[in-house]
């Protein structure tokens, strides 16, 4: 398995979301982190599972992205020759392009 590097943006974003769900939904803030955790071993164990579709919508090669668990976030990562290149966790509702400063 290749190991994950995980950029400072998307530990902010995971830090983030989980304040928002410990304020908001605590019942579900922990289990929120086990599904973030439970996403990077699926991307770990079959780097190409994530959809390709914002690779068609953004002008960035390779950019995948998988949902994680019930919630609505997704890890975009890439899938590099030496590692899983964790870029962001974003809200499925978020204007992804303007978050990703791509627009």
């Amino acid at each position: 398995m290749k190991p994950l590097q995980i950029r400072p943006l998307a530990d902010q974003d995971i830090d983030r979301s989980f304040l928002y769900l410990q304020q908001e939904a605590p019942h579900i803030a922990a289990e929120f982190l086990d599904a973030v955790e439970a996403g990077f071993k699926i991307i770990q164990q079959n780097p190409d599972i994530g959809s390709l579709r914002y690779q068609h919508i953004l002008p960035v090669e390779g950019l995948r992205f998988w949902r994680i668990g019930k919630f609505p976030h997704l890890i975009f990562y890439f899938n590099t020759t030496s590692s899983i290149d964790i870029a962001r966790i974003l809200h499925g509702h978020q204007d992804i392009p303007a978050t990703l400063g791509l627009n």
